[in-house]
């Protein structure tokens, strides 16, 4: 009960909050494994990349007009999508039969 929404407030961080640039040498295996990270940028890449055209704006200057300018802030530019989709897909496969495997050994403990 306590150790899931630890792993999943520290997974949070690494590529959510914090760039890939800006983590201790240290820590970089988290931002690898962060099934936050891997959703998050599919997500952004999703909306904002594949060449989409300018963003409507109705107000003087607009920063993030052109999408390509919010990807590249954000150091979110080359991602694959269908490989994010597939570790997203599989940490929650591999999530999902443990929390089974545990249910069933709890039970069919006396």
């Amino acid at each position: 009960m306590f150790l899931g929404p630890v792993i999943a407030v520290l997974l949070s961080t690494f590529g959510f909050n914090i760039f890939y640039h800006d983590i201790p040498e240290l820590f970089l295996w988290l931002y690898h494994i962060s099934y936050f990270r891997a959703a998050f940028h599919s997500l952004v890449v999703s909306m904002y990349g594949h060449n989409r055209t300018s963003l409507p704006c109705e107000q003087l200057y607009c920063h993030y007009k052109q999408p390509d300018k919010f990807l590249y802030e954000m150091d979110i530019r080359e991602v694959d999508i269908s490989e994010n989709t597939i570790f997203v897909g599989s940490v929650g496969l591999v999530m999902h039969v443990c929390t089974v495997a545990a249910i069933w050994f709890k039970i069919n403990r006396r």
